[in-house]
């Protein structure tokens, strides 16, 4: 953060890089959760690494709302403030995302969403957790190594 302000040409004010910078960090996107596979791993857990796939999905989704909101805001900071335009502009966007937050709401209302995950098998659900998180580490590294290949 010293670094960015040294870059900013109103000391102390917080800029857009400064914000998503935060929100990024603060989510705490995670990729391989170290410690609490040595925790379970103490525990006497028989598969430590289970936890890769549910930490890393809720992460993902701590840091995806703090960049959606860190962008939400940069649009429509005090300077620029044309929030009226930008709705017309996205409205169908706006639309599906709250169909799907109101359907998200009614099964979960109704309890059709956690009869859903009952009717699931424990141990198949426990097994496509187990496929994903030992998949995750090497697709991971695989995944940098690409990334830094093709924008070399």
């Amino acid at each position: 953060m010293e670094q960015l302000d040294e870059l900013n040409e109103n000391k102390g004010t917080a800029t857009n890089a400064m914000c998503m910078f935060l929100a990024v960090n603060t989510a705490g996107l995670t990729l391989i959760p170290a410690t609490a596979i040595a925790i379970r791993a103490a525990a006497g857990s028989s598969d430590p690494t289970l936890i890769i796939g549910t930490s890393f999905f809720g992460a993902l989704c701590a840091t995806t709302v703090g960049v959606i909101s860190a962008k939400i805001f940069e649009a429509f900071s005090a300077k620029n403030v044309k929030f009226k335009e930008w709705l017309i502009k996205r409205k169908n966007s706006i639309i599906a995302i709250g169909i799907f937050i109101l359907a998200i709401v009614l099964l979960s209302v109704t309890n059709l969403l956690s009869s859903f995950f009952a009717s699931l098998d424990p141990e198949i659900f426990k097994s496509v957790i187990q496929v994903v998180s030992t998949i995750a580490i090497p697709f991971i590294i695989i995944l940098f190594v690409t990334f830094g290949a093709v924008k070399k």
